[in-house]
């Protein structure tokens, strides 16, 4: 009876391992989340200021003087196991006028050559000034990217007038 326990037990235990990494080839991926005062893998932390907050005391905040804001940047192999097929941005932005050109941006860079470069316009997302609300957007990413490809997240204020960014996150799937 003993043998056979040790025998089920042993089973389990390679059954267990081979599930494993079955999960692993389906990758999993880090989540990226700065409140305004996380170290980490960002773009631009001099626009991290104390002020206007959605959580915390510091926020990013662009305006006349600086036209690209806090970001996201890593390589691909640093996001997760596998090559992520798509990427979801969302954070919480404030403004105090009228949004009239500020993009956030995803771009992919291979050495010299960039990949990809989409953006979404802010315009639509704070509907009221000095308010805060929730940006939510997603992007697929090309299919042949590789390990060592660049991946960036960021905001562009084309239009140079004053925005605050809290809560940034990245996540990939």
């Amino acid at each position: 009876m003993k043998k056979l326990g040790l025998i089920f037990l042993t089973v389990f235990i390679v059954a267990s391992s081979c599930c494993n990494k079955e999960e692993k080839k389906t990758g999993t991926f880090k989540k990226f989340f700065n409140n305004g005062e996380t170290e980490g893998s960002w773009l631009n932390t001099n626009t991290l200021k104390e002020g206007p907050a959605f959580s915390g005391t510091k926020s990013a905040q662009v305006d006349s003087l600086t036209e690209y804001g806090f970001g996201f940047r890593d390589t691909l192999k640093n996001v997760g196991d596998n090559i992520p097929l798509k990427i979801s941005a969302n954070a919480m932005i404030m403004r105090p006028t009228e949004i009239d050109d500020a993009t956030l941006v995803v771009s992919v860079d291979r050495g010299d050559k960039n990949l990809l470069w989409q953006g979404t316009s802010l315009k639509g997302f704070a509907p009221k000034p000095n308010e805060w609300s929730k940006l939510s957007v997603q992007y697929n990413l090309p299919k042949d990217l590789q390990a060592t490809d660049k991946i960036a997240v960021y905001l562009w204020n084309k239009d140079k007038r004053k925005i605050y960014m809290d809560n940034f996150e990245v996540l990939f799937e």
